[in-house]
């Protein structure tokens, strides 16, 4: 069994989810991820690395995270802190002496007899509701040997494993590590033209395309194909239709549209980074949302009934 390059980090462990799978859930998200989409929802997940990360709407201005840093990379402006990522190396010296809470690290290891009893705590209600854990990030795949310990133990307790991922990950191992333990796959799918796909996410989708059609025909049964919807980009109207035909080709894979939410900005901000000025925009209407599905639901249905046919 090959080593893995980096220990796995984890930005947050969310409990009493209730969007990431069946039931109650606790999410946990790892960071790093070989894409690096432009409307990412989560961009604290992009960089496999910590971060530091600040909260605007928390930060008194005492101006105590200046005394301690080291770097001169913060400094106390009006009552407000200003971070200079360039000088910033993310040592976390600051976060330990905020009284608010405002500034903290993005990113923290878990060992694997550390985080499964964490998952745990929550099982009753897992147990009541036919929740479980779902495994987000970032991509949890690009740790297959962590991952794979987590796996066996919670499937040993009997809770049901809900993975989302990008699918940009090495089949091998995902099939023989992975999949035997995972109850749902949420598969990303963002675009099917590969030169468009490669402008949003920085990456071509041969391979994610190729791990697709591989999980629709080795475990149907565990796939869900997940679709985001954000206007100007995936929502145009000739991505929505190549989708849905690829997904219509298919033998009875369901799928989910999950509309893009503005949250990203406000992350993007605390963590010093700039995304595109046109995310601001790219808010679905509740009619547009409405539009999307019914021609994404017909597109699905008619490529089936050819496909029967035939």
């Amino acid at each position: 069994m090959r080593s893995e390059p980096l220990q796995p980090l984890i930005f947050d462990i969310h409990r009493y989810a209730l969007d990431d799978g069946p039931g109650i859930r606790t999410t946990v998200f790892f960071k790093g991820c070989p894409l690096a989409c432009v409307w990412c929802h989560n961009p604290e997940g992009v960089s496999a690395t910590p971060e530091l990360y600040y909260h605007l709407q928390k930060c008194i201005g005492c101006g105590d995270c200046a005394a301690v840093c080291k770097r001169n990379a913060i400094t106390s402006e009006a009552g407000q802190v200003v971070i200079d990522r360039r000088r910033c190396n993310d040592c976390g010296d600051c976060t330990g002496v905020c009284p608010a809470t405002a500034l903290v690290i993005k990113g923290r290891y878990y060992p694997v007899d550390e985080l499964v009893p964490t998952l745990c705590q929550d099982k009753r209600f897992f147990d009541h509701s036919g929740g479980g854990v779902t495994f987000s990030g970032g991509e949890p795949t690009l740790h297959p040997d962590y991952l794979e310990q987590v796996l066996v133990q919670l499937k040993a307790l009997g809770i049901h494993v809900v993975l989302q991922t990008c699918g940009h990950f090495d089949w091998p191992r995902f099939h023989h590590q992975l999949l035997p333990y995972v109850d749902l796959i949420y598969f990303d799918i963002k675009a099917i033209d590969v030169h468009r796909h490669h402008q949003w996410t920085g990456r071509s989708n041969a391979t994610i395309l190729t791990n697709l059609a591989r999980l629709a025909a080795s475990a149907p049964e565990k796939l869900v194909c997940s679709v985001p919807l954000v206007d100007w980009f995936t929502a145009r109207e000739d991505n929505v239709r190549a989708i849905a035909g690829h997904i219509g080709a298919m033998v009875g894979v369901p799928y989910r549209l999950n509309a893009y939410h503005p949250g990203a900005i406000i992350k993007n901000a605390a963590l010093g980074k700039t995304p595109p000025a046109a995310l601001h925009q790219q808010i679905l209407s509740p009619a547009d949302y409405r539009r999307i599905v019914k021609t994404f639901d017909a597109i699905v249905s008619h490529s089936r009934q050819k496909r029967d046919q035939s």
